[in-house]
């Protein structure tokens, strides 16, 4: 074990430095690809005309928490190949439930009365949902995404 000029510690084959940086990055990538496909999911399985696909939205999000990680990266390197594309597609799956739960669950536990107080000032759905409703809920949904990026985490060094 030597030590270079950029800090990092050589063993064996490569830099731990490097496999560090690795990690890190599939962890931020999957972890804001889940973000970005499960706050909108969210958001959406709350309004009056999607409750309907609550259902299947959630169905979809449970499948990657019930099936475990080493399967899922099974599966998948069969079909995408090994690689960075399918440790992101499995922890962005694995990601997803606890970001579209804790969503719904902050959006449907503000108050009806802050919301009806809110139209009654005159504010339209997409005024009560940006101005109201998130901001409300934002500390449910933020420990949703930090549960899916501890999840990440523990789950990467598999990939």
């Amino acid at each position: 074990m030597e030590a270079n000029m950029m800090g990092s510690w050589e063993i064996g084959f490569g830099s731990v430095t490097g496999a560090g940086v690795e990690h890190l990055r599939l962890i931020l990538i999957s972890t804001g690809l889940a973000i970005a496909a499960a706050v909108p999911a969210g958001i959406l399985i709350t309004r009056r005309g999607f409750r309907d696909f609550s259902g299947l939205i959630l169905g979809v999000a449970n499948i990657g928490q019930s099936v475990p990680s080493i399967a899922i990266l099974a599966v998948f390197m069969g079909i995408l190949g090994i690689g960075a594309k399918t440790a992101i597609f499995a922890l962005w799956l694995y990601a997803l439930l606890p970001i579209v739960r804790n969503t719904a669950t902050g959006i449907e536990e503000v108050d009806p009365n802050i919301i009806e107080a809110a139209t009654g000032m005159g504010m339209t759905s997409r005024q009560i949902l940006l101005q109201i409703e998130l901001p409300l809920a934002f500390p449910v949904m933020f420990a949703g995404m930090r549960t899916a990026a501890v999840i990440n985490v523990g789950t990467a060094a598999l990939g």
